[in-house]
């Protein structure tokens, strides 16, 4: 198998009372990542040769 690294990148608003919260989701070929509580949220769908 031949896998391809991508890198990406996403602004993320956090106000001034909040702390930065993540959370990221990864199955068999999809990883999902949730910032501040799905405000913004970014999916990438990974393909093998």
């Amino acid at each position: 198998m031949k896998f391809f690294k991508q890198i990406c990148g996403i602004q993320v608003p956090v106000l001034d009372d909040e702390k930065f919260s993540m959370r990221k989701l990864v199955d068999h070929s999809i990883v999902e990542s949730f910032a501040q509580g799905g405000r913004t949220v970014i999916t990438f769908k990974g393909l093998s040769n």
